[in-house]
């Protein structure tokens, strides 16, 4: 599941995973689990960029997980989608579903929620928004 923060993956990926009868993986919560800590104190205590590489290898983890025929729906973190090499592991493993949903609603959805390290305010907000769906849009499926 790929889209921006607040578009809903964790919620569809949920419900996908339970039509299917498959596991499901938030990445973001795995990598929390992961690193003992919540993804606003990695950001925090080591930047962005180490956070990245976390989630890169978090999502690889999962990858080889599915190639050993463990099927899943995993819900990807809103900036997974944005690093090529993450697309091409995805590519490589299964199906990408972008879940699109204008802009007006996802800030509705996320601008008070103070544990989203990326939402300071709505210009940068807006700006990551536009960014991203450059690479939203080379997903398999809308």
């Amino acid at each position: 599941m790929v889209g921006f923060m607040g578009c809903g993956k964790t919620t569809v990926g949920r419900e996908l995973a339970r039509m299917l009868e498959w596991k499901f993986v938030d990445l973001d919560d795995e990598i929390e689990r992961r690193a003992e800590v919540s993804i606003s104190e990695i950001f925090a205590q080591r930047g962005e960029r180490s956070f990245r590489v976390i989630e890169s290898d978090t999502l690889l983890d999962q990858v080889r997980i599915v190639e050993k025929g463990h099927a899943r729906v995993v819900a990807l973190g809103g900036g997974t989608f944005e690093a090529k090499r993450n697309r091409d592991t995805i590519k490589k493993a299964g199906l990408s579903v972008w879940l699109s949903v204008p802009r007006e609603k996802l800030w509705q959805r996320v601008s008070n929620d103070n544990h989203r390290p990326l939402v300071k305010d709505r210009a940068r907000f807006e700006s990551l928004h536009k960014k991203r769906l450059l690479e939203y849009r080379t997903a398999d499926c809308e």
